[in-house]
């Protein structure tokens, strides 16, 4: 009896300091409070995509169905589009012609700078005969002052006078021929130095325009170049909208378009699920999660931690976006399996 009382009052002060240590430390989390937040969880792909067509055609060949794996750059789906091709051949014979263009522009310059060549050698060659019929004239201008103060003074005949006259009248005709000769090769000169002008001024316009085709065809190649649809990268298709024949609308500026192939990347997935208020304090990335109670996978779990969660609260629900990532390059792990996640604060 003497035992047993003394165990009693052992347990009564171990109670009493107990007591105490609640009241001064507070209810540590893992006695009376949760360490840990259930919730519901579900699989999402780490990434997926739907494809549509950019350039609007009908449906050629599609070589793969839903469930089928792809590999990144794979062709799926090639569309005919014989417009289009039409479209390409007319844009390569306007970027020939242009080139065609230029070739005939380039050879207008040479022609023009060596028409400028032979206006320049005609300018000198007119400038040259000046200067050979301006010394005649001086001769003739000053014969015709002596024999005209010696025919003044009566020491010649007239008759003397009137074949100098006819002499600097001759001379002076030369002279204005020549004058006229050196204009009309100026002129033609600045005829000759606009020509090449022109003739530069359609070579760059040519040139220009082998741009502006080549641009041109380039864009209508790159369209033609849509015409297959390929995987952006390594995935699973998910559905699949369209047979061969159908009529494929084109998706630019086309809200109604719908797309050809849904596609999913699960080789690592993305498991999400919505904390509330209450759980928000503590939450941060790196806490262990666990997900299990998955249907499809009796008695399976899943260990990871949490990579990102939102900045904001649902609007509607007051509830916060949380997302794990795991790695399923096994692939037990499929898009829209449910189950429940268990967070582990520390």
């Amino acid at each position: 009896m003497r035992n047993s009382n003394s165990e009693m009052r052992n347990l009564m002060m171990q109670y009493r300091i107990g007591l105490i240590v609640l009241v001064v430390f507070g209810v540590p989390s893992n006695l009376f409070g949760q360490t840990i937040a259930r919730v519901p969880a579900t699989v999402v792909a780490y990434e997926s995509a739907e494809l549509y067509a950019k350039a609007g055609g009908f449906l050629k060949s599609i070589s793969v169905d839903i469930g089928d794996e792809v590999t990144a750059g794979q062709v799926l789906a090639v569309l005919d589009i014989p417009e289009m091709g039409k479209q390409l051949a007319q844009k390569k014979s306007l970027l020939a012609l242009a080139e065609a263009e230029l070739v005939m522009s380039k050879a207008k310059i040479e022609e023009a700078q060596a028409m400028l060549q032979a206006l320049e050698a005609s300018v000198r060659e007119a400038q040259t005969s000046m200067a050979s019929k301006q010394p005649l004239y001086d001769f003739q201008q000053a014969e015709w002052q002596r024999i005209s103060g010696l025919v003044a003074q009566g020491a010649i005949q007239r008759g003397l006078l009137d074949s100098a006259t006819y002499k600097l009248k001759s001379a002076e005709a030369d002279k204005a021929s020549v004058n006229a000769q050196v204009a009309t090769a100026n002129a033609k000169l600045a005829g000759g130095k606009a020509a090449v002008r022109r003739a530069e001024a359609d070579m760059a316009a040519a040139d220009a325009q082998i741009g502006v085709a080549k641009a041109d065809m380039d864009y209508t190649s790159e369209l033609m170049a849509y015409a297959s649809i390929r995987a952006p990268w390594n995935g699973k298709v998910t559905e699949r909208m369209f047979d061969t024949g159908a009529y494929i609308q084109s998706a630019q500026g086309n809200s109604g378009a719908k797309p050809v192939l849904k596609l999913v990347h699960d080789e690592k997935v993305r498991v999400a699920f919505s904390v509330s208020q209450k759980d928000l304090a503590g939450l941060k990335k790196g806490l262990k999660v666990t997900l299990k109670e998955i249907d499809a996978l009796p008695g399976k779990s899943f260990e990871g931690t949490i990579s990102r969660f939102s900045a904001e609260l649902d609007s509607n629900t007051r509830m916060m976006r949380v997302e794990m990532d795991l790695d399923n390059a096994a692939g037990e792990l499929k898009v829209g399996y449910f189950g429940y996640a268990t967070i582990h604060y520390e």
